[in-house]
């Protein structure tokens, strides 16, 4: 017979009786959380149906309010009912509830949102803020080191060829083949002693190009950044490595502990600049922003959305055109003009 506990009773028995991992126990607490302030910390567990998780995912689509905006997109929804429903799983194989009731909700629709990139302009001033620019009388900022300039342009770079943050770290001079200009992005599991793998989403190996200028970049930086993690601090490296096998979700998860901070702080000089010569400041935006600013250029120049979906390393190319790719309007209008303008009638 089921016993009767409250929601909050419920997720402390799951907090301490669940195998989760970290990270989705984490997403676990944080998706309990919204439901519990909507339904109330006292509300019996058992009580909770169907009907409750879509109103959750609905208030989540539309009303949860988040650092970028208001509401979270159709993955991340469907990610926190999935949470929700592995501690309703739990209950119910741990026979504390008679049914899991996010086996009956429905998948809500996404709110269409515009997809945001960071435009031409502001991505050239960033760049000019990281390496300078002669001809503008822009001078590279200050790094702690000699390869800052070079690691941090190539980062920008890499960016804007498609590869997660995540993905950027994991990277080892073995995957870089400056000889065919390749990038091999690549999985790989905890191996003490010898690597070990940031948390990245990525879970398939794939070929991502590497453009001229960045071709440059990486030919540069390989000469004064010889160890074997180009876009990792050696300091840093060397101490995680002591811990190969032993590292908290955190440290796996954030190796380069200062990489959004220096981000943010090229955006704000950036910004500050341009602002100075009378031109907008930077849309907000972070590094992943730069995946979606290299799905709109592939898809801008003709490329087919599975040849985009291959190189961003999505599941599917649904992802990539809806949600990952820009429509400039005025681009639209244009090539819809030519290509009517084209036709014989």
């Amino acid at each position: 017979m089921p016993e009767h506990s409250t929601l909050s009773e419920l997720f402390d028995k799951f907090n301490v009786s669940s195998v989760t991992q970290g990270t989705t126990r984490e997403k676990c607490r944080t998706a309990w959380q919204v439901l519990v302030s909507l339904l109330g910390p006292d509300f019996p567990a058992d009580q909770v149906n169907a009907q409750h998780i879509d109103r959750l995912q609905r208030y989540m689509r539309d009303e949860a309010v988040t650092r970028r905006g208001r509401g979270y997109s159709e993955c991340s929804v469907f990610s926190y009912a999935a949470a929700i429903g592995q501690v309703f799983h739990w209950a119910f194989d741990a026979r504390h509830l008679p049914a899991n009731p996010v086996t009956g909700c429905h998948r809500i629709k996404p709110t269409k949102k515009k997809v945001h990139v960071y435009t031409r302009e502001e991505i050239a001033d960033m760049l000019d803020t990281v390496r300078g620019n002669p001809d503008k009388r822009i001078v590279a900022l200050a790094w702690p080191d000699a390869a800052g300039v070079l690691r941090w342009t190539g980062s920008l770079l890499i960016g804007l060829a498609g590869l997660r943050v995540g993905e950027m770290w994991n990277l080892r001079w073995d995957d870089i083949d400056l000889d065919r200009g390749l990038i091999h992005v690549q999985s790989r599991p905890d191996y003490p002693g010898e690597y070990w793998r940031w948390t990245a989403k990525g879970k398939a190996d794939r070929l991502v190009p590497i453009c001229d200028e960045l071709w440059a970049v990486l030919c540069r930086l390989r000469t004064v950044a010889a160890w074997r993690y180009p876009f990792l601090k050696q300091r840093r490296c060397l101490a995680l490595q002591a811990k190969v096998g032993r590292l908290t979700e955190t440290e796996r998860k954030y190796p380069y502990n200062n990489f959004h901070l220096e981000l943010r702080w090229i955006q704000v000089v950036t910004s500050n600049r341009r602002q100075a010569a009378g031109l907008d400041r930077i849309s907000s935006g972070s590094y992943h922003t730069f995946r979606k600013n290299a799905a709109t250029q592939l898809a801008e120049q003709g490329v087919p959305s599975h040849f985009c979906q291959e190189i961003l390393g999505h599941a599917t190319d649904r992802l990539t055109k809806e949600v990952y790719t820009y429509v400039d309007q005025r681009k639209c209008l244009e090539e819809s003009r030519r290509a009517f303008n084209a036709a014989s009638w």
